[in-house]
């Protein structure tokens, strides 16, 4: 029997929409957050490719794996991406992602547009939660509920 212990999402949850870039393509994702509105536990795409195409139906099944994943007792998206393929960009001289997954998982890892507003509204940082860190839970629920996080989103 595994170790491992899925940790289901609430039904209401704030999300945030995103547009990356992945090979001149626009791609539209969704990240869904926990309770505590920092960590993620659920991506979804909501478009960029040809619909019916192979590379819709790839983008939604990796989506679906890697919410599964992160649903999972003590998976990151820093956990993860420390196992991804990495690629040198020629023209910045930086480590970027070798795979639209990489870029997802980089995606997951970064803070929400809200994660200010809430660190500022509850008077100390709000750390985006890593490998070694422990999903933080906010202390007074009325400020989470007082943001503005339905949809906020990235261009």
């Amino acid at each position: 029997m595994a170790d491992h212990v899925r940790i289901p999402p609430p039904y209401r949850r704030p999300s945030e929409t995103r547009k990356i870039r992945w090979k001149g393509q626009s791609i539209h994702i969704t990240i869904g957050y926990r309770p505590d509105h920092i960590t993620a536990c659920e991506i979804f795409y909501n478009g960029g490719y040809r619909s019916g195409s192979d590379l819709e139906a790839l983008m939604t099944d990796i989506c679906i794996m890697l919410s599964i994943t992160l649903q999972q007792h003590g998976v990151t998206p820093d956990n993860l991406t420390a196992s991804m393929s990495e690629t040198l960009n020629v023209v910045t001289n930086q480590q970027e992602p070798a795979s639209v997954v990489g870029l997802m998982l980089t995606e997951l890892a970064r803070p929400p547009l809200w994660a200010g507003e809430l660190a500022e509204r509850l008077g100390k940082p709000v750390l985006v939660p890593t490998a070694t860190a422990v999903p933080q839970q906010v202390d007074d629920e009325d400020d989470v509920k007082s943001l503005k996080t339905p949809h906020a989103s990235l261009g």
